[in-house]
């Protein structure tokens, strides 16, 4: 009984200390379990905290940045401004320098024309200076009526054929005596010039004074013949008419002119050879009535 008893008292032993072993175990698991969860706990406080953390710094980088911004912003609206103003300036300047540059071209414009002019006066003045340009200027103005053009170069009395044939009454210039110059035409060939004095050869063509002298003279003549009384108009008239005859030809002759300076402008001397520049066949004319008359 002794012996079931010490068994029994062991058994029972044995079973207690298993029962404390897996309380022991138990507790252990449950305090492993609780560490466990508390570490879990305070991870996730510490991830939370972290968060939190990451979150004011990001939220304090973004408030941060939102000056930063700004001030950038006012920063580029200033720089606009001041690059506005800048362009304002720049424009009032380039405005101001303009008319500057504008004066100064046209001044050079002007200068450049007044030269231009200057040179253009001396080269007509210089030509007007030629006996070339005296002559053929005397003869332009006659053609064209210009008594007054003419008497610059040579005394228009003394080529007019009216005082030539001494008609007295009508010396003055009128459209009837354009008849004489209208057909008047020439070339200069030559110039030959020596100090003071040059000669010019020039060929010259008019209606054929030759045969208008002939015509007149004999129309005369019969008023002679007839007792008629002429007056110098009437002259005058009569040796229009024969200049106006469509049967009237032309002649061409080439002749000599000569002309002096005389106070630093050239004259042109009336001589046989200017007549006949002016009224070709005109000397061949009075010679052959000359003649005809000596015959008599």
């Amino acid at each position: 009984m002794a012996e079931e008893n010490k068994e029994k008292n062991l058994a029972q032993n044995a079973e207690k200390k298993e029962e404390k072993v897996v309380e022991q175990s138990t507790k252990k698991k449950e305090e492993n379990v609780k560490t466990e969860a508390e570490t879990k706990k305070e991870q996730n406080n510490t991830t939370a905290k972290n968060t939190e953390n990451e979150n004011k710094k990001e939220q304090n980088k973004e408030s941060n940045k939102e000056p930063v911004k700004k001030f950038e912003q006012v920063k580029k609206v200033e720089t606009n401004q001041n690059n506005a103003k800048i362009k304002k300036e720049n424009v009032k300047k380039d405005k101001k320098a303009k008319p500057k540059k504008e004066n100064k071209g046209m001044v050079v414009r002007i200068l450049v024309i007044a030269i231009i002019l200057l040179l253009i006066i001396a080269l007509i003045y210089l030509a007007m200076k030629t006996p070339e340009k005296a002559l053929t200027s005397m003869l332009k103005d006659l053609k064209s009526g210009d008594i007054e053009g003419v008497n610059q170069y040579v005394n228009f009395e003394e080529i007019s054929l009216k005082s030539a044939l001494d008609m007295t009454e009508s010396e003055e210039f009128s459209e009837k005596d354009k008849a004489f110059y209208e057909s008047l035409e020439w070339d200069v060939k030559s110039v030959k010039k020596e100090n003071d004095t040059a000669t010019i050869e020039i060929e010259a063509t008019n209606k054929d004074y030759e045969t208008i002298f002939k015509n007149y003279i004999q129309s005369m003549f019969q008023k002679f013949i007839n007792n008629e009384n002429v007056s110098g108009d009437e002259e005058l008239q009569l040796l229009l008419d024969e200049l106006n005859k469509d049967t009237i030809g032309t002649r061409t002759v080439t002749e000599n002119v000569t002309l002096t300076k005389v106070d630093g402008k050239w004259k042109i001397t009336v001589d046989d050879n200017l007549m006949q520049v002016i009224y070709p066949g005109l000397e061949e004319g009075i010679n052959s009535i000359s003649n005809l008359l000596s015959l008599n």
